[in-house]
């Protein structure tokens, strides 16, 4: 006795175009099928580009021990990334002013050199709610622009300094 399986026979029917009552050609369902083979390959695109997009934001954590001195215990997050700018939390435990302050530099410059700029810039500072310090960072490839027009940041604090890449290059070097 066969096997049910071997029963079964693929059956065609003409398929229905619209519902105008005329069957599709070969050709026709050919179109079709390549159509929906793109559409899903852009979708699976789309879907891993939005997750490189994600994952394409800087993250940095510092624990180190100091016998004798403050221990440092920072982290910094990239938040958001427009074409110009970069949204930054600065989560503070524990440090002394010149190396804490050296993590953050070291953070713009890390993003700076992803983003292929010659300069950055602190645009804006403010604290978080829940204690954390949140910088507005601008990156250029001059350090001869107008920051509110360039940035368009009406509220640029005063003062700001652009910061060179080549000027940290030295201490920072070329990779994160």
């Amino acid at each position: 006795m066969a096997a049910p399986c071997a029963r079964l026979q693929l059956v065609r029917r003409p398929v229905r175009n619209g519902g105008r009552g005329r069957p599709c050609s070969t050709e026709s369902l050919g179109i079709m099928r390549s159509a929906a083979v793109v559409v899903i390959a852009a979708f699976i695109a789309a879907s891993f580009a939005a997750c490189a997009s994600a994952e394409a934001l800087y993250r940095r954590e510092v624990n180190q021990r100091n016998p004798g001195g403050k221990d440092l215990v920072m982290s910094v997050e990239e938040l958001r990334r427009d074409s110009r700018t970069s949204e930054i939390k600065l989560t503070f435990r524990s440090g002394a002013s010149v190396p804490s302050s050296m993590f953050v530099v070291r953070a713009f410059y890390d993003i700076a050199l992803e983003r292929h700029a010659k300069y950055f810039v602190k645009l804006r500072e403010r604290e978080a709610e829940d204690g954390a310090t949140i910088f507005l960072v601008g990156f250029t490839q001059s350090d001869r622009v107008d920051p509110k027009q360039y940035f368009g940041v009406p509220d640029v604090e005063s003062g700001v300094r652009f910061m060179s890449v080549e000027m940290y290059r030295p201490i920072f070097g070329n990779e994160k």
